[in-house]
């Protein structure tokens, strides 16, 4: 009789709704009635025991067609009615009751503490951040003090260095030149007078070389350790050196026209000349330079 009820609501389209109450014993998942394969979704509903306590959960037990859910649910009869709890799943197992509820209040005693944590943490950071504040007023008041002292040490040895100059001047002028009178030449006695020699143009001339270099690259501090051999040995007193770091003044490099590193030029004597390299070989600094070994 019920099965043929059941193809009867079928046909018609009509939802129906059929309980079957479970003895004590006997398997939930087994129907008194031997119908469950005519139903289209089951509910199983149960009392769920554990921590000296019953509570009663559901869970979906098939759902022909359909996706569903595999979890238990805790279900609450209060005077709104039904009230179905999310699942909570613990360590080992799922929570319901007063397990549940004491976890939640874990939970939430925990994102509290996280809470003051954080904005003890913030607190903190914002003392130390006004103590950087403080600590850099502090530098920038020490080095405008440190500046101004400089300043001022730097005026009182000018004017130490301007008073002993103007000392030297006074003690030079009240001091009286000698005189030299002649003296009385002898008999048969005979005085040459000794022509001033005049100094020849290249011995007072300085060289002056004009050396092109990056920083303190290895090529560029060989170059000038072989330049300043060089001139030692060949330019003895009438050389001037001048090292120019083009990392400093990069444009120097397009306005004197150079392209490869290190560069040393000829300024004085003109012509000016230019050699590229290291500068270790001599014969060919001697002919870039247009200067005899002999000089």
């Amino acid at each position: 009789m019920v099965p043929r009820l059941i193809d009867f609501l079928k046909a018609s389209q009509v939802t129906s709704l059929f309980t079957s109450l479970t003895q004590g014993g006997v398997a939930p998942q087994q129907s008194e009635a031997a119908m469950s394969s005519l139903m289209d979704a089951w509910l199983l509903l149960q009392d769920f025991e554990g921590n000296g306590e019953r509570n009663r959960v559901l869970y979906v037990l098939k759902a022909r067609g359909m996706a569903h859910s595999n979890q238990i649910r805790e279900f609450l009869i209060s005077n709104h009615g039904i009230d179905v709890v999310d699942a909570y799943i613990g360590p080992s197992s799922v929570l319901t009751g007063s397990a549940r509820a004491a976890q939640n209040a874990l939970e939430k005693a925990a994102v509290l503490t996280n809470r003051q944590e954080a904005a003890r943490l913030k607190r903190k950071r914002t003392a130390i951040e006004r103590q950087i504040s403080g600590l850099r007023a502090d530098y920038e008041i020490e080095a405008g003090e440190l500046r101004r002292i400089a300043e001022q040490v730097g005026t009182q040895t000018l004017m130490l260095s301007t008073e002993k100059a103007a000392s030297g001047l006074l003690r030079q002028a009240d001091t009286q030149t000698p005189v030299h009178r002649p003296t009385k030449k002898a008999k048969g006695e005979t005085r040459m007078k000794a022509k001033p020699v005049k100094a020849s143009p290249r011995a007072v001339a300085p060289w002056q070389l004009r050396l092109y270099v990056m920083g303190q690259r290895p090529k560029s501090v060989l170059a000038l350790a072989n330049l300043r051999k060089f001139c030692r040995a060949h330019l003895k007193g009438r050389y001037r050196i001048t090292v120019v770091d083009l990392l400093k003044h990069p444009h120097l490099a397009k306005g004197n026209q150079i392209l490869a590193i290190p560069t040393v030029e000829r300024r004085l004597p003109k012509p000016m000349r230019t050699i590229i390299g290291s500068l270790s070989a001599t014969d060919s600094l001697l002919v870039g330079l247009n200067l005899r070994a002999t000089d």
